[in-house]
């Protein structure tokens, strides 16, 4: 992109970041085995979710280890077991600045503290800049992340009760409006979330592949010893390649390149 080699697409960061929501809600809502536990339980966090809360309106009551409700069992409105507010929408909203204050815990040490351990000089330099400067950058995260939780949580209370029921593409719905909220967050920001997501997407599809039919050869080589070996390989020759070439460094994090850099040296 850099060089003009390959087109530079408007909002691609956005688009690859919302179609990783689609897998990543759906795992949240219908398919929990397929997410990492501690990711899972980072969104529900992030959510203000109970597992009991999500098990008990999306899932089977009966069962809790079934991802869908069995069809003798009676649908229910979100009142009172997913909240406890008789309106969606004012929950939610309500939620929305209950969730800055969740956000901004997690975005204070990813704003803050990779400046303080790496540039500490420049700090220095002018502290009072550097304040509001995280500051703000720290209020735009976190009103991105609290919108990210509205819109998925807002989507399925809509849906199911629109439609009375808890098809499987409401958990996909939600995570494309979840996927629009990258929208608030600062541009250069967008594609390292986007990265982030990415790899948790596919772990999800990945995980979702049966061990039948035509799908047991893929099942398989998925879950072949050295296929996490070979993956390795790609993601640092493709870091290395970013170290190589000219301009690399410049267009790339600067926390990746600097822990790079203290892994494998300056000079290469």
């Amino acid at each position: 992109v850099v060089y003009k080699k390959v087109p530079d697409i408007p909002h691609s960061d956005v688009g690859v970041f919302t179609v990783s929501q689609l897998f990543i809600m759906h795992g949240l809502v219908h398919a929990t085995q397929a997410l990492d536990h501690k990711y899972y339980k980072w969104i529900k966090h992030m959510g203000h979710l109970t597992e009991p809360q999500c098990q008990l309106t999306f899932r089977s009551r009966m069962n809790p280890k079934l991802q869908y409700r069995l069809p003798s069992e009676q649908w229910s409105t979100c009142y009172p077991i997913l909240h406890r507010d008789t309106s969606c929408l004012r929950h939610n909203a309500t939620d929305w600045v209950f969730g800055l204050s969740r956000a901004a815990r997690i975005y204070l040490p990813v704003h803050f503290l990779p400046m303080i351990l790496f540039e500490p000089k420049k700090i220095m330099q002018d502290p009072l800049q550097f304040l509001r400067r995280k500051a703000f950058n720290v209020m735009v995260s976190s009103v991105f992340l609290t919108t990210y939780q509205f819109n998925m949580k807002m989507s399925l209370c809509a849906l199911r009760n629109w439609f009375q029921t808890d098809h499987w593409s409401h958990g996909v719905i939600g995570g494309f409006m979840t996927g629009m909220a990258l929208f608030i967050e600062n541009q250069h920001r967008r594609p390292e979330l986007m990265l982030y997501c990415m790899p948790r997407a596919i772990e999800v599809a990945c995980r979702l592949i049966p061990n039948k039919g035509h799908f047991t050869s893929v099942y398989q080589l998925l879950r072949c010893t050295y296929f996490p070996v070979f993956s390795f390989q790609v993601a640092m020759s493709v870091w290395m390649t970013v170290i190589a070439i000219p301009k690399g460094e410049d267009t790339s994090n600067s926390i990746n390149m600097t822990v790079l850099k203290i892994i494998f040296g300056s000079k290469h």
